[in-house]
């Protein structure tokens, strides 16, 4: 081999070796969640974050702080102190919210979906996928069938094929972001509850 063409080898080599050492692992959980008090049903509010014992958080805007719950499987890219606004819309059973925490800039911290709809979602737009789990409501004789599936989330050219209880990483440019979440459809009869769902999070990392 020519000294050049072995030059070029170990290089090529020295890189992937480099990039693969510094390539975080996925994590196993990215979930997030927020609850508000019922009275509050929608609505943006602009501040200082704050951060308590057990998920406790609250935005100071200089007039009265919005006080919320703020869960999330890993840690958030967001410090105490921080100016951010959090955007919300909840209702439905268990008041439900889907919402969006953003930095100073504008940009996303983490999405967060629960009550179904893509509205808040920074065009990023969310359908069922491939069905994971089928199960009979055992005290129907006739069909009902509760369907769990991957849920497809697409922007632009961008496609990543979430699941619950698992964590996937993808990359938009210079951002990465941590994604999970499903789909949840019924076939045949459905039981007071058996509703179609869909939820999901983007977390963005550091």
């Amino acid at each position: 081999m020519e000294p050049k063409a072995r030059f070029a080898l170990v290089l090529t080599l020295a890189t992937l070796i480099t990039r693969t050492a510094h390539a975080a692992p996925t994590p196993t959980s990215c979930w997030a969640s927020i609850d508000v008090a019922e009275n509050y049903v929608h609505g943006t509010i602009t501040g200082k974050l704050q951060r308590g014992a057990n998920d406790s958080a609250r935005i100071d805007d200089g007039t009265k702080p919005f006080a919320f719950i703020l869960r999330s499987g890993t840690p958030l890219p967001v410090k105490d102190g921080d100016v951010v606004t959090l955007t919300y819309a909840c209702g439905g059973w268990g008041n439900r919210c889907d919402a969006r925490l953003d930095n100073s800039l504008g940009h996303p911290i983490v999405i967060m979906v629960a009550f179904g709809s893509d509205a808040l979602a920074d065009g990023w737009e969310s359908k069922p996928g491939r069905v994971l789990t089928r199960t009979q409501d055992p005290n129907q004789k006739k069909k009902s069938v509760r369907r769990t599936h991957e849920l497809e989330l697409t922007r632009g050219k961008l496609s990543v094929h979430a699941k619950a209880k698992s964590c996937t990483r993808i990359k938009d440019g210079k951002t990465s972001w941590l994604v999970t979440g499903e789909a949840v459809t019924w076939d045949g009869v459905r039981p007071p509850e058996g509703v179609d769902t869909k939820q999901y999070a983007l977390i963005r990392e550091p």
